[in-house]
């Protein structure tokens, strides 16, 4: 069943096509609003099969069963800058998905957002949202995000910079692996 969108992302920007065109396991972040109550919420979207979605176990409490982890890996690119790549991973029935996030576009609104609860919104073949679900409030991602915004505060870096430690990244990365990594306490 696809529900109803509640959200728009504040400057029209079209996130949903976007992602409506994305190969499943594609996630991204942003900040979004429900049209309904006007209240502003830090949101995760990932584009998956709606075999999958509707697959999702529900809880005697009504949640679901799905693993977060997030961590962040330095990379120096050919600037001489270092990036902190802030990687948020989600696992669930269709496996593994991650994402980063570039922390010179948290801005203090943003940062404000994630210290509450978060949501996950899937995009399903329809090219709508399929299941929306929240999350508490994680006290090891807002210190997360709000350390990489920190060190950028303090040693900037470009869009371009970011792009090359992404691709750097994403060439020597197993998300096998690294899931593995970012559990071990």
């Amino acid at each position: 069943m696809v529900q109803k969108n509640p959200f728009a992302y504040p400057d029209s920007m079209s996130w949903l096509p976007f992602m409506a065109a994305s190969q499943p396991g594609t996630m991204i972040w942003l900040p979004l609003t429900n049209v309904e109550t006007k209240e502003k919420v830090f949101a995760f979207v990932l584009r998956e099969e709606t075999q999958i979605i509707q697959s999702l176990q529900k809880l005697k409490t009504g949640g679901v069963p799905l693993e977060w982890r997030f961590g962040m890996m330095p990379i120096t690119v050919s600037s001489g800058v270092t990036v902190p790549m802030v990687i948020v991973m989600v696992n669930g029935p269709g496996g593994v998905s991650e994402m980063t996030v570039n922390a010179l576009h948290l801005d203090d609104e943003t940062l404000e957002l994630i210290r509450k609860p978060r949501s996950l919104l899937f995009v399903g073949d329809s090219g709508s949202v399929e299941r929306t679900l929240l999350f508490p409030a994680s006290s090891e991602m807002t210190e997360l995000f709000e350390l990489a915004r920190q060190i950028y505060d303090k040693y900037p870096w470009t869009d371009p910079d970011f792009d090359e430690a992404k691709a750097r990244y994403e060439a020597s990365t197993d998300l096998a692996s690294l899931w593995a990594e970012m559990g071990k306490k």
